[in-house]
Order: structure tokens, then sequence, then C-alpha cells
């Protein structure tokens, strides 16, 4: 029966549909369907005939059979017929024999570039991997029913984790750490063991690659996911078959993380539909960004391929296996599958719409007695005709639910509201889809028919939920029919009435899902498709205006008791529909302010202001993070057209009315405020001063100016524009009674600041002796202010001053003119010089009339004296700097001598810093934090930057930043900067990664081309290649990217040295280029390597890449482009003659004697020695060392690594320890000098060349190299000697912890990683 309530909304006459289809009623004016249904343009009814899936799945098809005939011949059907090249099974064996997973195209599945790899990285975040370790150990993919299982079944109880291999129990160690980097290192050692050749582990085993699937589906990534089906391959390469937990695990992961992709496709497409919907004019810089962002990020998600690899390892799991005996025969391992594997499978399938893939799926569930299919199944199957538009297949999948329902042979999958409902909603979907919206209404029209239904009855109606009525609505709005030929149009009148009777309707939905008798009101997603079809149709029916304002009023006041969300995307959706009238009239022109143009705007801007606090709330709860940065682009937007027309629609005798709302807005965009608002706002305002109660609101319209040019007329297209700088708003608040005490003193800095930067100080002085007397506090100094008004945190009381700089004079003049004139170098200048400046000091304070610059300035002036290395200057300027702060003059002002004595210690610090003086900067530190002040982000920035020559910089360099945000540092740019470069060099990619997504999320600073050069070499230094390629992409989609060298040389040696990839070598090659950015030095040993080092070798572009260096004349030949040569046809060509020739051309090369240091050089010399042991010609090697020697070159250690490990792969251990011995160790704690060459477009200061003669110190290596040597010439007693010296020598504990760690390898060689042969070349 239907409910009274239901009876009277939608009114029941001889029915709903027979009105739609026949009568020309009430209901027929709601649908807006015209004469009939299926006669009228807007509508087309497709019959109930074969639908547009073809006839392959229609009337005749073995799945159609399959529904309606009673043996259900779908069970019968042989999904190996459409594997499309899967490979068969041995007839000779019963064990599976699993083919090469190989990703392959339809017309179904997602396009996919490259077999297996993928062009982008999720943010792995580390709260996934606290289920990774219970999966590891608990997780059982076993079959459903052990009964079902036969003997050919692979046994899947887990094992003890006693039992577990070294690599499984290292796996378990990285988990437990929560280090995904690490956790992923480990996979791909398993995949090949040459990618990771800092692991060493036995031979693996099935269960470590069952182990190592489960923790890539745990952590559920797009780079897992990648690494997926290159585990099922390695697995199959190393001759291992996969059982039963394999192939369930690797389709599970490949599923769900094609269901991720899934929703990320829809988040995106959602996103483009509301830029879509809310653009005006062309995209603002923000918007395109993201458009740009977005686009590429979805190219990566189509490229994935995880639905189309799932489905064949599927088909393999479905070959079965015959044996001469036919009770021996082995069942597909598919028939063992648990029944989420199929659930996955078919949820991928409608996601895809791909029909084929689903009948496969359901066939092999078909196969199997039990158990029954499940409501979900069908949900799925539904889904993918649905999606497919094949309606009249959707129908006969309907059908058969409801048959199999009636018979009890579907099972419900347990969940808080039933899956019937959602079975019901998609048939009506599918109806809409189809462009048979009667057929949608029949089906509901059942539905409020139906009684209430007990839970567990399939056969039953389900009475219709908030979700349904939301299914029709969002019909109306969006048919997104598959009709080829006259397809339905947006019907938002219907729509609307239909809204309309619901939100007449008493309560509201407790959940979208929860069926119900009595219709509720709209729910959450019902309001947003109303919203969102409203604004879409009010850009061309202004009418739809009124009725989108109307809603959105009603959703403002009924959110709270319906228990709904007032998003700030659908207010400012709203707003900037309304804003499209505001745009109109300002193209009219401000003459036409009488007009009905000018009434109808005036009407719009009152609508928008009395929503401006409702967005100003909301935009304080949102999140920091590039969402707040778009949403505060809108905000702009919209302040700017309301301000402006305000400024010219605005009652004479209440100016100030419209425009104080939009005060506490302005205040949440923060400053500098946007010229298009600040001009309309400052217009307003001064077109009636008056005193302003509110500190915030004054303070909002001083920012306000101070975001204007302080001392000239702004300009304006509002005719009448009275506000023409700073001075007249500060005037015409003097006059109006303002009390500036009101304002904080922050505010009051930044007011004095810009008066006296852009006016003399007499003039400033003549100024504020005309205003008001809490003008004057405006004054420098800033005598009259007390300390305990402050706002701002107080930085440090100054100590007494040092007995060791003469005392001040007791008269100082201060000089604005000197202080502009010294601050000439700062930052840069094309003449003057910084140590110009300091000769410019010295000279005005040597006069007859000594003048003094300003304390800030002197600051500046010892930082830019430190950075250039001219330290005794920068303390002589320390000492002036003495003698201005405890001047009479400086002293009468706390604040400011506070404020000043702080501004020139922390420059100290930074200048002592990049002078190399790492101790008098701490002191400098100390003396700040002894006062109980906080060194500013710069400082702190080169403390960290310049912390080096120590073993451990990056340990240091880490507890300089923890120290700076346990005193309350807030980092900036540069401090991000240089910590994560930190991090990135010591291949600690996890922590630079935390840092740039803190920096991205949690501040408001912007990366630079140095965070994200930084970040991304992280990421190449720990083989994450997918993660590097996006940060580039990324980086260089930044508006404020400014192309530098680094970043590209960063992927170039990414992909010639740890991921081998000519051609990607070449692509960002040619990026370089297109950015205009010349190739260095460095770039071109890269591409000697790429030619000479990646197969097939290319001997002729290695050759043409060496001759561009030696005709570059921008670029100096160096020893690492021979080193790159000499091994390349050494150790790559294995061309022992053709490497020593080219090594003894490098004396009569022309550019041997033309650069600083002389061909060959250590470099050269180490490239030839490695090459001769390598070779096993230690004979030669000898001489060369001789030679080495004889010339004067510095031996470097790793000159001596090698030679330690040829001879002692050569039996010449004796030697080998001779050599050990010659080396020196350095001071504690302190890094061997004298071994790396600093490239050449290095600008860190390089350390000074060590003499021919000088000591030759050991590095961590060294140690390592010996160690190894000595184990495996079978002396332990000697190797463990070396290791209490090198305990001694208090290394990183991970460096102890690693050569340690060498005794527990089975497999110790003298040389771990030499793929020479094993027999030496003759002489």
């Amino acid at each position: 029966m239907l409910p009274k309530v239901a009876n009277h909304l939608f009114l029941q006459t001889s029915r709903a549909v027979a009105l739609v289809q026949n009568q020309s009623g009430a209901l027929r004016n709601v649908l807006q369907s015209g004469p009939a249904a299926g006669a009228g343009p807007s509508w087309s009814s497709t019959g109930t005939g074969a639908g547009p899936g073809g006839a392959k799945f229609h009337a005749g098809s073995k799945f159609y059979k399959g529904y309606t005939g009673a043996g259900r011949a779908l069970t019968q059907a042989n999904p190996s017929a459409t594997q499309d090249g899967v490979t068969k099974a041995d007839d000779d064996k019963e064990d599976i024999k699993a083919s090469f997973v190989t990703p392959r195209h339809s017309s179904r599945t997602l396009a996919r570039r490259h077999s297996f790899s993928l062009n982008d990285r999720d943010h792995i975040g580390a709260g996934v991997l606290h289920t990774v370790q219970l999966q590891l150990r608990e997780r059982h993919t076993a079959a459903a029913n052990k009964d079902q299982q036969d003997e050919s079944t692979p046994d899947q109880e887990p094992r003890p984790l006693t039992a577990w291999s070294p690599f499984s129990l290292a796996l378990e160690n990285a988990l437990s750490n929560k280090s995904t980097t690490t956790v992923l290192q480990h996979v791909r050692w398993l995949i090949d063991p040459s990618n990771e050749s800092s692991l060493s582990f036995p031979e693996p085993t099935l269960l470590d690659f069952n182990q190592a699937i489960r923790a890539l589906v745990a952590i559920g990534t797009a780079s897992s996911a990648a690494l997926i089906p290159q585990l099922y391959n390695a697995l199959l390469q190393r001759g291992l078959s996969p059982n039963l937990g394999t192939l369930v695990n690797t389709i599970i992961g490949l599923t769900d993380r094609d269901r991720e992709v899934k929703r990320a496709l829809d988040v995106l497409s959602y996103r483009a539909k509301r830029r879509q919907l809310t653009a005006i004019g062309d995209l603002d810089n923000l918007a395109d960004e993201e458009a740009r962002l977005d686009s590429n990020h979805k190219a990566t998600l189509l490229s994935e391929d995880n639905f189309a690899i799932a489905m064949r390892v599927f088909d393999t799991a479905c070959v079965a296996h015959p044996a001469s005996d036919a009770a021996k025969a082995t069942k597909p391992l598919a028939f063992h599958f648990p029944i989420n594997v199929y659930h996955g499978l078919l949820r991928s399938s409608a996601a895809h719409a791909n029909i084929d893939a689903a009948i496969r799926v359901y066939a092999q569930l078909e196969a199997r007695s039990q158990p029954p299919p499940t409501d979900l199944m069908f949900y799925y199957l539904l889904s993918t005709y649905v999606n497919a538009g094949d309606l009249a297949g959707a129908k006969e999948v309907f059908q058969e639910f409801r048959d199999l329902g009636a018979r009890g042979s579907v099972i419900e999958v347990e969940r808080q509201f039933p899956i019937k409902l959602r079975i019901w909603n998609v048939m009506i979907q599918g109806y809409f889809k189809a462009g048979q919206p009667a057929g949608a209404l029949r089906l509901l029209e059942t539905m409020m028919d139906s009684g209430k239904p007990e839970k567990g009855d399939l056969a039953s109606i389900p009475s219709p939920a908030s979700s349904t009525f939301t299914t029709i609505i969002g019909g109306f709005c969006n048919p997104a029919s598959d009709v080829a030929q006259n397809p339905p149009k947006p019907d938002i009148k219907t729509a609307l009435s239909w809204f309309d009777r619901l939100l007449q309707q008493p309560t509201a939905s407790s959940h979208s899902d929860q069926p119900t008798q009595n219709p509720s009101r709209p729910d959450q997603l019902c309001w947003g498709i109303i919203l969102d079809a409203l604004v879409e149709t009010s850009s061309e029916q202004t009418p739809y205006l009124e009725e989108l304002n109307r809603l959105y009023d009603i959703l403002v006041d009924c959110a709270p008791k319906d228990r709904l969300g007032v998003k700030i995307s659908d207010s400012l959706m709203v707003l900037e529909a309304n804003l499209r009238v505001l745009d109109e009239f300002a193209k009219v022109g401000q003459s036409m302010a009488a007009t009905k143009e000018a009434e109808e705007a005036t009407h719009t801007a009152n609508y928008i202001g009395k929503h401006l606090r409702q967005v100003a709330d909301q935009l304080v709860s949102v999140k920091p993070g590039k969402n707040l940065a778009k949403y505060k682009a809108t905000v702009t937007k919209i302040l700017s057209g309301y301000l402006n027309t305000v400024a010219v629609t605005h009652s004479s005798t209440r100016p100030l009315e419209p425009m104080l709302p939009t005060l506490p807005l302005v205040a949440c965009l923060g400053s500098p405020t946007a010229p298009s608002i600040a001009r309309p706002l400052l217009h307003t305002y001064m077109s009636t001063p008056q005193v302003l109660t509110s500190a915030s609101d004054l303070e909002t319209i001083l920012l306000s100016a101070l975001s204007l040019p302080v001392n000239s007329n702004v300009g304006s297209s509002i005719a009448g524009h009275p506000y023409t700088g700073l001075m007249s708003l500060l005037q015409a608040m003097s006059d109006a009674g303002v009390d500036l005490r009101l304002v904080s003193s922050k505010v009051q800095v930044a007011l004095t600041d810009a008066l006296y930067s852009n006016h003399g100080e007499r003039e400033v002085a003549r100024f504020l002796d005309g205003l008001g007397w809490s003008f004057n506090r405006l004054r420098m100094p800033l005598a009259e202010r007390m300390d305990g008004e402050d706002s701002v945190p107080r930085t440090p009381t100054p100590p007494p001053p040092s007995a060791e700089f003469p005392p001040s004079p007791s008269q100082i003049t201060i000089d604005s003119e000197l202080s502009r004139q010294i601050d000439q170098w700062f930052p840069s200048h094309p003449s003057v010089t910084v140590n110009d400046s300091f000769n410019t000091v010295q000279a005005a304070i040597s006069g007859k009339s000594p003048r003094y610059p300003h304390p800030a300035t002197l600051g500046r002036l010892i930082n830019g004296l430190g950075r250039a290395g001219n330290i005794a200057a920068a303390q002589s300027v320390y000492s002036i700097a003495q003698q201005v702060l405890f001047s009479p003059f400086v002293a009468q002002s706390p604040t400011w001598q506070s404020q000043a004595w702080f501004q020139i210690e922390d420059n100290m610090i930074i200048a002592y810093a990049h002078g190399g003086d790492m101790d008098t900067a701490f002191a400098h530190r100390n003396r700040i934090t002894a006062t109980g002040g906080v060194p500013s982000p710069d400082a702190y920035g080169s403390l960290i930057e310049c912390v080096k020559d120590t073993t451990d910089d990056t340990s240091n360099a880490m507890a300089l930043f923890t120290e700076s945000q346990m005193l309350g540092t807030k980092p900036n740019v540069y401090l991000y900067n240089t910590i994560i470069s930190k991090l990135a060099k010591a291949r600690k990619a996890d922590f630079a990664l935390e840092l740039f997504q803190q920096m991205k999320t949690n501040t408001s600073l912007r990366p630079s081309s140095i965070t994200y050069g930084a970040v991304i070499a992280a990421c190449a230094r720990v083989g994450d290649a997918a993660a590097a390629e996006r940060l580039f992409a990324e980086m260089t989609s930044q508006h404020n990217f400014k192309p530098r060298i680094p970043p590209y040389n960063t992927m170039m040696q990414l992909y010639t040295h740890t991921k081998p990839d000519r051609g990607k070598v070449l692509f960002y090659l040619n990026k370089m280029t297109e950015a205009n950015v010349q190739p260095s030095a460095h770039t071109y040993k890269l591409l000697i390597d790429a030619y000479g080092t990646i197969e097939p070798v290319d001997v002729a572009a290695m050759e043409a890449s060496f001759k561009r260096v030696e005709s570059n004349p921008h670029v100096r030949l160096q020893g690492s482009h021979w080193a790159a040569l000499i091994n390349a046809y050494g150790c790559v060509m294995k061309d022992t003659n053709k490497a020593i020739s080219v090594f003894d051309s490098i004396t009569s090369h022309p550019s041997s004697q033309r650069g600083p240091t002389p061909l060959p050089d250590a470099v050269s010399y180490e490239s030839l020695i490695n090459v001769l042991v390598t070779r096993k010609r230690m004979d030669l090697a000898q001489q060369y060392l001789a030679r080495l020697q004889a010339s004067g070159v510095h031996m470097t250690a790793y000159i001596a690594n090698l030679l330690i490990k040829g001879y002692a792969a050569d039996g010449g251990i004796e030697q080998a320890r001779a050599i050990f011995e010659s080396l020196a160790d350095p001071p504690s704690g302190v890094a061997a000098p004298g071994n790396h060459v600093p490239h050449e477009s290095s600008s860190a200061p390089s350390t000074p060349p060590m003499s021919p003669g000088s000591v030759s110190y050991r590095e961590p290596s060294t140690w390592e190299a010996m160690f190894r040597a000595e184990l495996g010439n079978g002396d332990r007693d000697r190797a463990v000697a070396l290791l209490e010296r090198l305990k001694q020598r208090h290394f990183p504990e991970a460096v102890y912890n690693r050569i340690r760690g060498i005794m527990l390898d089975d497999a110790v060689a003298p040389w771990s990683q030499s793929a020479t042969s094993s027999q030496p070349e003759s002489p």
C-alpha cells in the first residue's frame, strides 16, 4: 500500500507511469516529457530488444542461455577460449605451468603506455603499514572450505616466525619500523638483486614472494601495485610455481589498486566539472595549475593496467590440468579462490564496463557448486551492464537476481544496509541512461508499494531510501545517456519539482541507504547534485539563478537539523554563479548606475554580502594546503567583484554598511591584501572615513593600504577615487578620531617602516606632528611604545656591551640616506659590491661629522661580508654595530634596541657559518638563546648548510633542525631547502619526503626549484624513479619554476646509473634544452656514460658526446670525461688495450694543461686502475700506480680501495694490507679530506687541493674493502681486529653496523659486485 505521505507527494492516480506514457496530466508536467514519453524529443524508449552491447551478448548468446535456461548453460562455458594468448598448461605435468603476465589492451580496459611501469607514485603514508605485519603473519588465502580442497591444493597455512627465511625476517623488521622505503627496497631486490646491491640474502623461496606480495597489497599505492606483476614474473623466472596464495594476493592487490584508481579518476572528473562550473573568463593561475596537474595525474592513472593484468592472472588460474588418470586430474586453482577475489574482479569489471570480463569471471564462479552467488556479485554484474549502456542485459541480470533470490539461492553479504537496495537503485539508473525514465519510475512505484521487507529476504522488494530519490533526481539532472540519436537533455524543471516535494517532508534521512516507507528530506549527495545542475543551467538561463539562491538559503537554514554540512566549495560555487551578474554589470560601465542592470547588480551584491560572514567562518576551518590556496583565490575573485560593485552602487549616506561584512573575510585571506580587493576597499572607506571600534577591522584597512604603493596614487577604474597613498589614509583616520593604540605593535612597526622607507625622516616627522597624539607611536625611534603592549613575540633583552668594543659616542647620527646608499649592494647590483658598501661605512664613520647607518643595514652588511668570505670586515662592522646599539639614541627605545641587537647577532651566525668558522657561529647562537631569544630560520639554515667535513653531517644537521623546531623557529623556504638537501645526500629519502610534504601542506610556503631539486635527488639516490619523475613534473608545472641544471642532471644520472634507460636520459636532456639550460661538464659526463655503459652500447654517439665537450668553449674537459671513456672501453666493452690507449693520450691532449688541475688527475687514474682490477691485470695496475706516484697526483682512498680489492683477489693479501696501512685516519669525527673532487658547477667553497706528497686518508669504504679482503682470505681474526679498530674511530653506528654485517654474509668475497670473468687476461 502506498503510504499516505507518498500518495500525496507523488500524485498517485492510476499509476504514475501510466501518466508518463499515456496522459498529459500533472505528473507529465513534472516530467516535462511532452505529449508522450518515448514519442517526444526529450526522451526515447529503446524497447526491450537487444541493447547496444552487440549481438554477442543478447538473444542466442551463451550468457543469455545461462540466465534463461534451466540448466544455466553458462556453467559449460570454456573460459580459456577468451584468454587471448595465455600459455596453456603442459598436458604431461600435473603442476600448474603459469604464464608470464603480459599486459594487453582491449576495447574496454584502460590504455597503458608501458608494460609494468608507472609514471606516478602516490605518497606512501606510514599509517598503512601497521596492518602489513598482521597480514604477513595471519592472512590465509586457502579455499573457503577445506573439505573442497583436493590433494593438489597448495598448503597455505602460515609458517611460524622461526621458520621464516632471512629475507622474510628482514622484511618483517622493516615493517615493524614502519619504513616504507625499506620495504620497497626489499621487494625490488626480490625482483632483481642488482636493483639493490646493498642487500644480500639467500635464494628466495615461494614464501618470500608471497610475503612480499602481501606487503605490497597492504601498502596499496601506485608504486606497490606496479611491483606486483614484476614480482609475479620474477617468481616464474626463478623456476617457482605460484600457489593459491600467490594468485589470490596478486589479484586482490591489483583489483584493490584498480578501485583506488577509479576513485581517484572520479575525484578528478568531479574537480574538472567544478572548475568548468565556476570558471569566469580565463582560469586564474591556481585553477590553471590545478587543471594541468590533474590532467597529468589523470594520464598517469589511465596508464595503469591493473585490471587487465589481474584478468590475465585469473585466466591463468582458470586452466585445468588433466592427467593420464582422470582421478588425479587437477582442478583449476581458481576453483579454490575465496569469494572476495570474485568480488574484486567483478567490481573492476563494473568500473571498466567490461562485459566480456564479467562473463568470464561469473562463468568460473558458476562452475563451482558452492558457495552460491552473493548479492554483491549481482550488484557488480548489474553495474557492469548499466555502465556499458546495455539495458537489455541489465534487465536479464536484474530478473535473474530476483528469481534466484526468491528461491533462496543468493547469499546476502553482511552489511549495515542490504545490497539489495543498491541493486534496485542501479537498475533505476540504467533506465535513465537508456533514455527510459518511465521504466525508472515504474521501479520506484513498485518499491513504494512494497511493505517493510524482512532482513535477509532477498525475494522481497525493498522500500526506497534517500539514495533512491537521489538517483531519480540525478537521472533527471544528468541523464548521461548512451542513446546515440536524440539523447535526453537535463530536465532541471522536473528535478526541481521532485526536490521541492522532498523538502516538504518532515524527517531527515538517517542514512542514505536506509529503506523507509516514508520519503525523507534530501541527503547531502542530493543537495550536491541539484546545486551543481542549477549552477550549470544558471549560466544560460537567469531564472535558475534565483532558484539556486533560494535553495542555497534553504540549505544553510536546514543544514543543522538535517545533519548536513554546508561545504565551502558549495558556498563559493554559488557565490561565483552570482558573480557573473556583477561581471556583466562591470562590462556595461559605471554610467549605467541608475539602470535596471544596476538594480540587478545591487540585488546580487546584497545576496553575496549576506553570505560573506559564513564564508569567512568556513575558510578559517580549512586545513592548510593546496585547497586553502585555491579557496583563497576564489574568495579573492568574489570579493573583488563584490567590492567594486559596492564602490559604485553604495548609498551615499551609509557607505560602509556593505563593506563591513567583508573585513573578517579579507583578514582571513592574510597579508598582503590583493590589490583588486585593497583598491575598492580603501575607496569605500575614504568616501566617508569613520571610527572602527574593532581592532581587527582597523588592521585590515591598514594592511590593505600597505599592500599598495605607499606614496603614489594607485589608480583605479572607479571614478573619483580618493585614495592617494598611505599618508592620505592616516590623515583621514586621524581626522575621524581613530585611536591607533587599538592596532598591534606588529602593524605599527610595518607602518613605521613603510613611512620611513618611502619618505625622508624630516618629512615623516612633520607629517606625524599634524596627526592625533596616538599616531606619534609611528615615529622612529619608537621611544613612546610600551613594551607591555607588544603583541609579537619578544626579542631577547641584549646583555651589556662588551669591554672589547670601544664605547659608544655620546651622540650618534643615524642617516637614512647613508643606509640606502650602503644597501645598494643588496641583494645584487651590477656594479656595487658588498666590499664597496663596507668601504662606504668606513668612510662615513671616519668623517669630520660621523654618520652611521641603521642597525638593520649593518646586519645585512655583516651577512653579505660573511658570505663573501671577508670575516675580518664582518667583525669590523660588528664592532661598529655595538657602538650604534648601545648609543643613547637607540637605548632610549628598549624595544627597538632589542630587535636591532637580535638582528646583528643573528646575522653574525650567518656570516661566520658561511665563512667556515662554525665555532664562532655557534657562540653567537648561544648569545641569542642565553637571553631567551630564538635564532631566525635563515640562521639555522646557514648552520645546517655549512656543517660539513664531519663523519656524520646529516645527524648534526638533523639535530640543528630539531633544535630550531623545539625553540619555536618557524621554518622558511631556505631552512627547508637546506635540511632536505642534507637528507637527500645521506639517502634518507623518507625524512626528506616527509619534510617536503610538511612544507607543502602545513605551511603557506611554496617549494622552490631548489626544494624540488633536493627532494628529487633524495628519491633518485634510493632508486625511486616513479617518485622522482612525479616530483620533476610537479616542479616544472609550478608557476614560480626557474630552470636550474641540478634537477636535470639528477634525472639523467638516475637513468644512467641507477635505473639504466638511455631513452629517459635523452628525454631529460631534451627537457633541459627546451628550458634553455646550458649543459654542464657533469651533463656531458652522464651522456658519455649513457652511450658507453647502457646496452646496446653506442660507441659512435659516446665519442661524439666527448667531442662536444672538446668543442664547447663554456665547458672545460675534465678528468671525469676521460674516466667515463676509459670505463666504457675497459669495463663494459672489455677492451683493456683501448682503455689504456685513451688514458695514455690524455697527457698530449691540448686541454690537459689548460685547466687548474693538470691531467690525468686522480679521477682518471682511478678509472684506469678500476679497469685493470676488474680485468685481473694487477701487473699493469702496479705499473700505473708507480706512474701516479711519480707524477705527484694525490692518491685518493678510492684508488686505494681498488688496489686492496685487486691485490686480495690476486692472492696478494700482504700487498693489500700494505696499501691499507699506508693510509692515515683523520681526526675522530672529522671527514677524510682530499678524496672528493667537487663538480665544476659547485658554488660551495672547495677544499684546498692536496699537495703531491700529502697523506691519503681512509674512508669508511676503505675499511670495508680491507674487511672483505681479510674475510675472503679466510683470516677471520684479522677481520675482527679490523672491526675493533673501526669501532674506536667512532664512525656513525650505521657505518659500523653495515661493515660488521658483512660477517653474517655467507657469500663474502673480496669483490662483491664484480662482473668479470674468472680468469685474468693474458698480458
